[in-house]
């Protein structure tokens, strides 16, 4: 997995993306992604966290051109898939798949999973039933399952099973990016940390790009090399996985991170945890200025009349908040924002 960003390729650019959602009439829109820029580099893993209702899956849905951006653009591979043809889209979003959470949603009961297998590959125009079938069976074989397994039905396998074939579906296109949204979240612990080793092990076979979207703390850990942290259709928080766990530097971010259960008893844990008041705002109506300010332990009157300034603050660790320190801590702190497990 690619760890000097400096030096690798930009395999997908994203640049002021926002996606709205009409309600109709003057309902407004629902603002689901609300001005967003990164790029996604060759061989890395980028982990998405947030909250629910922050954004994420709408964000990993536009990265695979599902949905269409309302504004901005997303470039994959120096190519704008919206300026393309239908002909020439169709082949060029092969490359660029998604695995969704819930296995049994994408299964089709009635199918056998070999048939499931290739049906990405009619799609594709491919034609030879015997060059199809037998792409399905190497690929049933690269996650781990059997030529056995491939003229059963989905409600003979265990729901990680189905996740491994959900896999070998996206794999049989020889995809360069695979946006994995909340695959591990329906799982067993058991079965969650084979499934996450497998993602590792098929990266390395295949050269693929990861987007990992996710609001599991220790998953996006343990598998990113780089960690977003998105909030109300916004990034707060973008940088190298080691750094943004161990020495956040966005209030939402650190909030997040504390929130993070320990498996200790009170007395031993470090942690102090940030308690945010308030509920999460509607994407309707977002705040003014920073959309976290009306949680934010540490906003100030410039929170609510300027939109914080997307800037590197460090070397690739990227944050949007006015009063962040590349130090560490806030630019005129006075209080602190935290408060301890122990109260």
């Amino acid at each position: 997995m690619s760890t000097n960003n400096t030096l690798a390729h930009a395999l997908m650019e994203v640049r002021d993306l926002q996606i709205f959602f009409s309600l109709g009439g003057q309902l407004g829109s629902v603002k689901a992604v609300n001005g967003v820029s990164f790029d996604v580099f060759r061989g890395e893993t980028l982990g998405v966290i947030g909250e629910s209702g922050s954004g994420k899956t709408t964000l990993g849905r536009a990265l695979v051109s599902l949905v269409q951006p309302t504004e901005g653009r997303i470039v994959q591979d120096a190519v704008d898939p919206m300026e393309l043809s239908a002909k020439l889209f169709r082949n060029h979003r092969r490359d660029y798949q998604i695995i969704f959470q819930d296995p049994n949603a994408a299964l089709n009961p009635r199918m056998r999973i070999v048939d499931s297998l290739m049906e990405p590959l009619q799609v594709q125009g491919q034609k030879d039933r015997v060059e199809m079938e037998q792409i399905a069976l190497d690929a049933l074989i690269r996650v781990g399952l059997s030529h056995e397994h491939a003229h059963r039905f989905p409600h003979q396998f265990s729901g990680g099973q189905k996740q491994r074939i959900v896999i070998a579906r996206a794999l049989v296109l020889r995809p360069k990016v695979l946006v994995c949204d909340e695959v591990v979240a329906a799982l067993d612990v058991s079965i969650r940390g084979e499934i996450l080793n497998l993602f590792k092990q098929l990266q390395r076979e295949f050269d693929l790009t990861y987007v990992f979207i996710t609001h599991d703390l220790s998953v996006v850990s343990h598998i990113s090399d780089r960690i977003a942290v998105m909030y109300l259709g916004c990034l707060m928080e973008l940088g190298p996985a080691e750094t943004v766990s161990e020495n956040p530097l966005h209030p939402y971010t650190q909030a997040l991170l504390s929130a993070n259960p320990e498996p200790l008893p009170t007395h031993l844990r470090r942690k102090t945890r940030i308690m945010l008041k308030g509920e999460i705002p509607s994407p309707v109506n977002p705040p003014s200025g920073c959309s976290f300010r009306t949680r934010c332990p540490i906003a100030e009157p410039q929170c609510e009349n300027f939109r914080p300034q997307w800037r590197e603050i460090r070397p690739s660790h990227w944050i949007a908040c006015h009063r962040a320190d590349p130090n560490g801590g806030f630019i005129g702190e006075s209080v602190s924002p935290t408060t301890s497990l122990r109260n």
